[in-house]
């Protein structure tokens, strides 16, 4: 098995990848958890990564993505 993920680009081309991690998003954008709006903190955390105008070859959004039920 050669490997479960490839990406485009030349051997030994390198990839920059971002990770998301833990949004607790609610349905609702004003909910708030542990005293943080989650929503108001992912867009933050959006506009921070836009803000550095880098290209990225992959972007994975992992752990706690919703926390509504």
């Amino acid at each position: 098995m050669d490997g479960w993920l490839k990406l485009p680009g030349a051997r030994g081309d390198k990839i920059r990848i971002l990770q998301i991690i833990n949004t607790h998003l609610f349905l609702d954008e004003n909910e708030i958890l542990l005293e943080v709006k989650t929503f108001l903190i992912y867009i933050s955390v959006l506009k921070a990564v836009q803000a550095e105008n880098q290209h990225f070859g992959l972007v994975v959004i992992t752990g706690g993505l919703a926390q509504d039920n």
